[in-house]
């Protein structure tokens, strides 16, 4: 048994997100500028895949306007009545388009992949979470 893991720490002052991922999906980084970027640094495998697992942490500069997309692999491989999967080029075109501030962004992500599924049940658990910063949050 494993589990994957995406561990943050957001420093608001410094403006720097520091992460260290163990086997999850790489997090979706959209800039205030509209561009996209993945958090792909991978620090290590899944939890519980090795005891003698060494981890290594990135960072990122994360200014106002920022937006991370943090999701499960129930998203990308959610899969259509073909058994084509819903897939991380999907997710990324969603997130260029999206507007971060949106308060149902996630749910709007979530009934996408569900109309793409086809009625089909979900073959694994969804979880998501979007963390964007705001001039407000800043001081």
């Amino acid at each position: 048994m494993f589990v994957t893991l995406l561990l943050g720490t957001l420093d608001f002052a410094g403006k720097r997100l520091a992460y260290v991922r163990a086997g999850h999906v790489p997090p979706y980084l959209r800039r205030a500028d509209g561009s996209l970027e993945r958090l792909e640094q991978l620090g290590g495998p899944p939890l519980g895949w090795t005891e003698k697992a060494v981890y290594k942490s990135d960072t990122t500069a994360f200014a106002v306007g920022d937006a991370v997309l943090v999701l499960t692999d129930g998203f990308t491989e959610a899969a259509d009545p073909a058994g084509e999967l819903y897939g991380e080029d999907r997710i990324a075109t969603f997130m260029q388009q999206a507007d971060p501030g949106d308060p149902g962004l996630l749910s709007t992500l979530v009934r996408q992949v569900r109309d793409f599924e086809g009625g089909m049940p979900p073959s694994d658990d969804m979880a998501a979470i979007l963390l964007s910063l705001r001039e407000d949050a800043t001081g």
